[in-house]
């Protein structure tokens, strides 16, 4: 909001003849009066509110996501190293699946960005790296009393002393784990860590993209048609989000059940054939 100073020492039109410093002077005031203007405008509140809406929106997908995959977990671990060896599962959005922070070292991040030639990035945690980087680090393990091992999904403390706190959640019954630890530090900084190795595979398959593109450019006999590497330049597969990967890997057991029961049915009858055949006497030939 502008603010108008009155000066009783000057009157009215040597103020108005005062030169314009930028600073809310009352030169300023009257010329955006009358051209109906002001410091922000309705649309940029519009596009304000409309950006917090979309905030908002995309934290209750964070956090539905988060829900699907603890309530799926077991699913996802028994299909890891398919999951591993598939580009599209591999390097989908696992950004959700933790959450954390410390003392003098703010909340946790497992996302970050940047702006390049005018283009902005997103790098996020996969689950690629969710599942062997992060929590294949005994730091993001806990033993469970079933036996199995739960993994951590929260974890919070101080990096002075190294104090914290985990909770985790085991795969196999289901029961969540809250427990006071040490080795903060080693979890939070190893989480941004990952973080850079995203961003360095990012970078590496671009640059690796575009060698590729110029390579096809200098092969091309007909360059003079496609002049730049970037007719040549083929992004990677999009990545499914959460929601698609444990739709697709439910389908998948379903199938794989009801081949091993279509299997198991076709060798009871080729076995009953078998019996039948062996009753069989001689003279019956």
């Amino acid at each position: 909001m502008s603010k108008i100073v009155f000066d009783d020492k000057k009157s009215i039109d040597e103020l108005l003849k005062t030169p314009d410093d930028g600073k809310g002077s009352i030169t300023t005031f009257l010329k955006r009066q009358e051209a109906g203007l002001s410091p922000v405008s309705d649309e940029m509140r519009q596009a304000a509110a409309d950006l917090k809406k979309m905030g908002e929106i995309w934290r209750k997908t964070l956090k539905r996501r988060r829900k699907l995959l603890y309530d799926n977990l077991a699913l996802v671990l028994r299909h890891k190293e398919e999951i591993l060896k598939t580009p599209r599962y591999a390097n989908a959005d696992a950004s959700c699946a933790l959450e954390g922070g410390g003392a003098y070292v703010g909340p946790l991040l497992t996302a970050t960005g940047f702006r390049l030639a005018g283009m902005e990035s997103k790098i996020r945690i996969t689950l690629g790296t969710l599942l062997s980087d992060i929590w294949g680090n005994e730091a993001f393990q806990v033993p469970c009393g079933c036996g199995a091992v739960a993994y951590v999904r929260e974890f919070a403390g101080s990096p002075l002393s190294g104090s914290g706190w985990v909770e985790a959640i085991c795969p196999r019954c289901g029961r969540t784990h809250h427990e006071d630890c040490g080795g903060f530090g080693s979890r939070y900084f190893h989480v941004g860590h990952m973080i850079q190795k995203e961003l360095e595979t990012a970078a590496r398959r671009f640059v690796e993209k575009w060698n590729q593109a110029e390579a096809e450019l200098r092969n091309d006999k007909q360059k003079w048609s496609r002049p730049s590497p970037a007719n040549y330049f083929d992004g990677e597969e999009e990545p499914c989000d959460l929601e698609t990967l444990v739709n697709e890997l439910r389908l998948k057991e379903i199938d794989a059940e009801a081949n091993s029961e279509l299997v198991e049915r076709i060798r009871k009858i080729r076995r009953e054939k078998d019996r039948g055949k062996g009753r069989r006497s001689p003279s019956g030939k």
